[in-house]
């Protein structure tokens, strides 16, 4: 073979050489990036590429976002629940606290009309005295004198009541009742509210 042909033929060889290399490494390239982006699974051999750890990220984040909606969904509703009891307690015991003021007040109104609370001895009607005053008028002072020390009433303040009494104006009276009826129906809401929030 001459010798411009074998020279030939060597660079031929090279230059199929050099491109069968650069095929290599190109499909070398090619397999590595594959492997980075996709992952390799061959026992014993187990790479997680790029790609299968972002979906499996996004999963776990997916999943922690749908945990907390769902929570936060739990949290309201409970709350609205728990909203809606202690309305309905409120509701109950102001409904009660009224229908309880409007009896009071009915009550209130007939023992001021009567004169409030009456001394022990203050309910005798004047015309009905002992027996040995029956000709006399009892409500004529003159006529009967001094009363017995036995019959007498009890030492009376300056305000003409028996000690323990005190005169108090009618519409303190009512405001008392008002206020005993709140001050109650707080109590009974406290209560309440504290049963239904252990119960929680």
């Amino acid at each position: 073979m001459p010798q411009w042909a074998t020279a030939r033929l060597a660079v031929k060889g090279a230059w199929v050489a050099a491109v069968a290399m650069a095929i290599a490494i190109m499909l070398g390239l090619l397999a590595v990036q594959s492997i980075r982006l996709e992952g390799f699974k061959i026992w014993p051999i187990d790479v997680e590429g790029w790609k299968p750890k972002a979906e499996r990220l996004q999963a776990t984040i997916d999943n922690i976002t749908a945990a907390q909606d769902l929570a936060e969904q739990n949290a309201r509703t409970a709350r609205l629940e728990d909203e809606a009891e202690y309305r309905g307690i409120t509701e109950r015991i102001d409904n009660n606290a009224k229908r309880d003021l409007a009896l009071a007040g009915d009550a209130t109104e007939l023992f001021i009309a009567a004169g409030g609370v009456r001394p022990e001895g203050a309910d005798r009607s004047p015309g009905r005295a002992g027996a040995c005053t029956q000709d006399r008028d009892p409500a004529d002072t003159q006529g009967a004198g001094r009363a017995p020390e036995l019959d007498a009433t009890p030492h009376r303040s300056p305000s003409g009541l028996p000690d323990g009494y005190v005169i108090v104006r009618a519409d303190d009276v009512r405001l008392c009742t008002i206020n005993t009826i709140k001050a109650e129906a707080g109590h009974e809401l406290a209560v309440e509210l504290e049963r239904a929030s252990s119960a929680d």
